[in-house]
């Protein structure tokens, strides 16, 4: 499936954000959220989406907070403010999760 312009991207994602997940369709959608969030040709808002999409797998597949978080910070440099505020408080967030003690 390609996506056209990034206004459907940035809508997929929303509404994917409020659906339940099933487990069989995981696998697909955290490759898309993956590649979208390391991409330097997509606009903030899909990447912010694709992290918050990718931080709510990780709520059932723990595995995936040290790859979420270690893709955040490889981009923080690289990416605009609004990414950065955003990358910060999920990194925060995440890290408290990874490293319990």
């Amino acid at each position: 499936f390609e996506f056209r312009h990034d206004g459907m991207k940035r809508e997929s994602i929303k509404i994917l954000a409020r659906s339940p997940l099933v487990r069989e369709q995981i696998g697909p959608l955290i490759n898309v959220c993956f590649d979208w969030l390391v991409s330097p040709k997509e606009s903030v808002a899909v990447k912010i989406f694709s992290m918050d999409m990718l931080y709510r797998i990780s709520e059932i597949e723990p595995e995936l907070k040290h790859e979420l978080a270690d893709s955040i910070d490889w981009r923080m440099q690289e990416e605009t403010p609004g990414f950065r505020s955003k990358g910060r408080k999920l990194l925060v967030k995440l890290n408290r999760e990874i490293y319990r003690f």
